[in-house]
């Protein structure tokens, strides 16, 4: 609950950079609302009961309690991970990798950039 806070105050920063976050809850699709409501989830939050999309793209074999972040380049390849149970310095640890990301991608050609967490 205290990392979506803290997202989405940081939000405008996030989007400001190009920077969007999917964030995958370990639950069933019927139980999105309820896991939505229980941790006051923002938008773009997708379903993984069984872990098939976290095992699909090769990012964790069980997500428990400590958020995984993970950023994707525009071919879907993993260019960093952020695993960190203090919400306040989780999100400060991506909204840092969003900026040298940001920087990098900058000086570079338009791609798009996803991140999953």
């Amino acid at each position: 609950r205290e990392f979506f806070a803290l997202y989405r105050e940081k939000l405008e920063k996030f989007r400001a950079l190009g920077f969007h976050c999917i964030f995958i809850a370990p639950v069933a699709f019927g139980e999105l609302p309820e896991f939505r409501k229980r941790n006051d989830a923002p938008q773009g939050l997708l379903a993984d009961e069984g872990f098939g999309l976290c095992h699909a793209l090769g990012i964790a074999d069980k997500v428990y309690n400590t958020p995984f972040s993970y950023a994707l380049d525009a071919n879907q390849k993993i260019i960093s991970r952020h695993s960190n149970s203090n919400a306040h310095n989780h999100v400060h640890d991506l909204l840092r990798e969003a900026e040298k990301l940001n920087a990098v991608f900058s000086a570079a050609p338009a791609r798009p950039l996803r991140a999953i967490s």
